[in-house]
């Protein structure tokens, strides 16, 4: 995903002072998934040949990478977050394609039955699943839409790159009892887990979220 360009619309209930300094991007965070299917111009690679295993699947800009195993799944760890890009590259076939996220601090982050193009070079995951803390920092009732950075963003030090907004229309939101919510419960500053997926206009939505 990428982030939601129209933030700037909403008006904003910004948080200060709910979270400590610290550095930007700080927490663990994870990529996992698992890769079906390596297209080769039109037709699919046959299993028998290089199939989905032994893909070297890198996190852009720091030393993180893994290789699929021979169900092509994969799982990073590490210290990233915000626009983040994924590679996924192999020597045997010269695979080398990319895959654009924006990527929760301390959040994981799971690309859904993969296919990897690669005369295009495009990563197709049927869906993007996204996990994580989140702390509200503004919210839309009107368009039913909260805006939040992960926790672990520490609060003043978010920019574009760190804010997701959870669209609720489609979303299970209950407190840590179960009691369900509406927008009108959330204010700035409010934490909550949020488990949802990236849908097309960069939102989080079908989300299950427990507000702390």
């Amino acid at each position: 995903m990428s982030r939601w360009r129209a933030v700037a619309a909403i008006a904003l209930l910004v948080c200060a002072g709910c979270a400590d300094g610290g550095q930007r991007g700080t927490g663990i965070s994870s990529f996992e998934g698992n890769v079906i299917a390596v297209e080769h111009g039109s037709a699919q690679a046959p299993a028998s040949a290089d199939g989905v295993g032994g893909i070297i699947v890198t996190v852009e800009g720091t030393d993180l990478q893994t290789q699929t195993d021979s169900q092509g799944a994969f799982s990073l760890r590490g210290t990233f977050a915000g626009d983040t890009a994924l590679r996924f590259a192999r020597a045997g076939d010269g695979l080398d394609a990319r895959y654009s996220v924006n990527a929760p601090a301390g959040g994981t982050t799971t690309l859904h039955d993969v296919t990897v193009q690669a005369a295009s070079g495009e990563v197709v995951p049927a869906a993007v699943y996204v996990a994580f803390e989140g702390r509200a920092v503004g919210l839309d009732c009107a368009m039913n839409r909260l805006v939040c950075v992960s926790v672990a963003q520490p609060a003043g030090e978010a920019d574009e790159d760190d804010t997701y907004v959870v669209d609720l229309t489609d979303s299970t939101v209950h407190d840590s009892a179960g009691h369900a919510l509406g927008c009108d419960a959330f204010a700035p500053g409010d934490t909550m887990a949020i488990d949802g997926a990236y849908l097309r206009d960069g939102t989080i939505g079908q989300a299950d979220i427990t507000r702390h």
